[in-house]
């Protein structure tokens, strides 16, 4: 691993000179690859993608405060998620109809849970006379609680509220490692 501090004019210069090395900047990466609607990718992008898909897909739902409306747009809500699951049936070609159906019937049923877990949210929230908004890049505090979180943020205490973690990056699906740094002063090197 290396870092790269902004202060040194060194280092600045691998940002601000040096055009070869941004334009090679991957070369030394190995690609690595996804299953699309495996386990795993499920559980890292199923919630943002549908989210997203149903925000932008329904008018009534893209405010901040269209969260609330899930309720109301669940017929539009579940279309989307049945264009998500026809989506996940013609990814590949399956070996037989009974292993398409199986992850039809995967997708299906973690996106109707999703889409309940919603609903149990958004009625808590009503019946304590509070509203949710969709996330802090809404920059809507004023309006309600934000209802997604990433890894970073404290994990909410309502088991159904948990279901709203959603990556920063899809680039990868494997958990995270952990990196910590401790500086050591010159005299203790050995």
């Amino acid at each position: 691993m290396t870092c790269l501090n902004v202060g040194r004019p060194r280092d600045r210069s691998h940002y601000e000179r040096f055009v070869a090395y941004h334009e090679s900047f991957y070369r030394e990466v190995e690609a690595t690859s996804v299953t699309p609607f495996s386990g795993q990718a499920l559980d890292r992008g199923m919630v943002g993608s549908l989210l997203s898909m149903i925000r932008h897909g329904i008018p009534a739902m893209e405010p901040p405060r269209g969260v609330m409306e899930i309720h109301a747009q669940r017929p539009a809500a579940e279309a989307a998620l049945a264009w998500l699951v026809e989506r996940a049936r013609g990814h590949r070609a399956f070996p037989d109809e009974e292993a398409e159906a199986r992850l039809a019937d995967h997708v299906r049923s973690r996106g109707k849970s999703f889409l309940d877990a919603w609903e149990r949210v958004v009625e808590r929230a009503r019946e304590g006379a509070a509203s949710r908004t969709y996330s802090k890049n809404d920059r809507a505090e004023s309006e309600g609680l934000k209802l997604l979180f990433t890894a970073g943020d404290e994990l909410p205490n309502d088991h159904d509220a948990r279901q709203f973690q959603v990556p920063t990056s899809m680039r990868d699906v494997e958990p995270s490692v952990h990196v910590w740094l401790r500086w050591k002063q010159l005299d203790e090197r050995g």
